[in-house]
């Protein structure tokens, strides 16, 4: 059995449309682990999907965008992050591996790429996320990671229209 590849790396905005296509798999898979709407988000116009990308410029906009490629090239996981000032505080957001990929250490090459990453935008004094208490694998993984739970966020709207519980958790 031959052995798939993966690589990790900054999105660019000409891949703007399989962004699209897996953030729109991940809220339509997994409405319950994400703030978003699928409808909503449908509702982007191409553009709008470019200027997303577009803005995940670490030095303008405090937000980074990576993926996770196969070896044709394909996203198979996705992440984000992004700080709302100039300190180095940064949240990790949106993340998603596709459910065919999942077990295989994709979650860990995503995390260590965004962390990389983020260390290019000046450095990182702490990290901050949101996770599904029910997605146990998830926060198996950032536990891995030296992730911390540090609250229990109670009823979150999330994109399936259920209100679902949250870990905040921190690693700094």
């Amino acid at each position: 059995m031959k052995e798939i590849k993966y690589h990790a790396e900054k999105v660019a905005i000409a891949d703007w449309q399989k962004y699209k296509k897996i953030r729109l798999e991940a809220l339509k898979n997994d409405p319950q682990a994400f703030s978003s709407f699928y409808g909503a988000e449908c509702k982007r116009t191409d553009e709008e999907w470019r200027e997303r990308l577009a803005s995940g410029l670490c030095k303008k906009n405090k937000k980074i965008f990576i993926g996770v490629f196969d070896q044709a090239n394909n996203f198979v996981a996705i992440g984000g992050a992004f700080t709302k000032d100039d300190t180095r505080e940064w949240n990790i957001v949106a993340v998603y591996a596709t459910p065919e990929c999942r077990g295989r250490g994709i979650g860990k090459i995503l995390l260590l790429a965004i962390i990389d990453e983020l260390k290019k935008c000046g450095g990182v004094e702490k990290l901050v996320l949101r996770v599904n208490l029910k997605q146990h694998p998830a926060v198996k993984l950032y536990k891995s990671f030296g992730f911390a739970i540090t609250e229990t966020i109670k009823d979150q709207m999330m994109g399936d229209g259920e209100l679902h519980d949250e870990y905040e958790m921190i690693k700094t």
